[in-house]
């Protein structure tokens, strides 16, 4: 009798330790920074989500928006140590490791995203658009400061682009300096909304850089590249 005691009281530790260890990861966990090739990118205020809610009866459901597409998904969860298995609704399972909180999804491309509990914070708009008058108003030195791309805003610095584009503009005429040397560009102005379109050739094709004051200060620039729109913003260089 002792010995069965003494079993099941192993037991009911055992039973009481895996439900403890379940229990910690049960709840949302949101998307809070991804590194990729040993960059890091924060996902504060880019207006990107990816969050997956671990339900304790061993549900799970997968929400991702991006750029104002939203995405949803449900499936199952199971945890193994540190390790959680997160299988979707086609059967396909991925495997996370948590750590310090946080939970690790690796991409197998050179990508791991990190996952906590604590949501990250929502992005502020871009200011809003001043109506220039005359393309005098461009006029000055320009030094990239942030891009945005499917929602997904991230510092230059962080992509490496922020010692290698600045631009020079002076009466609708743009160089941009680069690594790779100096590019020209013709800019024309659009009394209508107050902007300066330029066109550049890249790979072959042309794209519309449409240049706009902000409020704050700053420039933006806009292309489209294959439906996807790209903004790059300017602070002015000191």
């Amino acid at each position: 009798m002792k010995k069965l005691i003494s079993l099941l009281l192993i037991l009911c530790l055992a039973f009481l330790a895996a439900s403890a260890l379940a229990e910690d990861y049960t709840g949302t966990w949101y998307l809070v920074r991804a590194v990729s090739n040993g960059t890091t990118v924060s996902i504060d205020g880019t207006g990107m989500n990816i969050i997956f809610t671990l339900n304790a009866d061993g549900s799970c459901d997968m929400a991702m928006s991006v750029a104002g597409q939203e995405m949803t998904d449900n499936g199952s969860w199971t945890a193994n140590g540190n390790v959680i298995t997160i299988t979707d609704s086609t059967g396909a399972a991925m495997d996370v490791t948590v750590e310090n909180g946080e939970f690790a999804l690796d991409s197998g491309d050179g990508t791991v995203m990190y996952f906590s509990q604590t949501a990250p914070e929502a992005g502020e708009p871009l200011p809003a658009a001043i109506k220039a008058e005359s393309l005098e108003q461009f006029n000055g030195s320009w030094t990239i400061n942030k891009v945005t791309m499917m929602g997904i805003e991230v510092s230059a610095e962080d992509v490496g682009m922020d010692e290698i584009a600045s631009l020079n503009i002076q009466d609708g005429k743009i160089t941009e300096n680069a690594q790779g040397g100096q590019t020209e560009m013709e800019g024309v102005f659009n009394a209508e909304n107050g902007t300066m379109v330029a066109t550049i050739e890249a790979e072959g094709m042309s794209f519309d850089l449409v240049f706009s004051l902000l409020e704050d200060g700053t420039l933006s620039a806009v292309m489209d590249v294959s439906g996807i729109e790209i903004v790059l913003i300017y602070i002015p260089s000191v």
